[in-house]
């Protein structure tokens, strides 16, 4: 069946619905949900938790992305974003649970006849979740990964070359593709790659709101 967005100028009006694939081809504004799961680990460390893409995506295959992220359908409001975080991790959360981080808007054209112009709300979740209690649908999530912000800014920064971090996985032909947790080697090419550093901007957020500074915009 086709997807319905909703659709708005460049200010943010609302402009009325248009079909998915169209708004993509023509290139209109439209409304997404980020969140990252935010804590801090065993270590006493401020960690990030970050999806790692299915190899079949359209975009970005295999790449480091948001905990969760998708669009909103036609008519939906924040909770889309409370339905899109329980149908990628398996995880129920409230509206409650989330921090906004505010508003970002970016524009791309990560593939041929494709005009991707979004206004992207963005939001964090402080919450220690078990990686074991994590649902990843394979067509969508290949993989969760617990990041260490300290060891992010050090690679972003180009101060270290690579890092290990811990995480669970669904495409591992050693496990028969069995949900498996493991430790693997990450290095800056792994991430989506944004001209505004935007995993950069992610991560000091994250320490911030975890000392519990005010005032965090994206």
């Amino acid at each position: 069946m086709a997807e319905y967005l909703d659709i708005y100028n460049s200010k943010g009006q609302h402009l009325g619905v248009e079909e998915r694939k169209v708004v993509h081809q023509k290139g209109l504004w439209h409304k997404t949900f980020h969140c990252w799961i935010i804590f801090k680990n065993e270590k006493g460390e401020v960690c990030v938790l970050m999806q790692k893409r299915a190899a079949t995506k359209d975009s970005a295959p295999n790449k480091l992305d948001a905990c969760v992220a998708g669009h909103y359908s036609a008519g939906e409001d924040i909770m889309g974003g409370i339905r899109e975080f329980k149908e990628e991790t398996g995880i129920d959360v409230e509206i409650k649970d989330l921090i906004p981080l505010g508003i970002r808007v970016t524009v791309s054209d990560y593939k041929e006849n494709s005009i991707n112009k979004e206004f992207q709300e963005v939001f964090f979740i402080n919450k220690t979740i078990p990686l074991s209690k994590f649902e990843l649908p394979p067509d969508e999530v290949a993989g969760m990964v617990e990041l260490p912000v300290k060891k992010c800014m050090q690679l972003f920064g180009n101060e270290i070359d690579h890092f290990y971090a811990t995480g669970i996985f669904n495409d591992d032909v050693n496990s028969n593709y069995e949900p498996i947790i493991k430790e693997i080697k990450i290095v800056k090419d792994d991430f989506m790659s944004f001209v505004d550093n935007f995993h950069f901007k992610v991560m000091i957020l994250a320490e911030r709101t975890l000392a519990n500074e005010k005032y965090l915009f994206i």
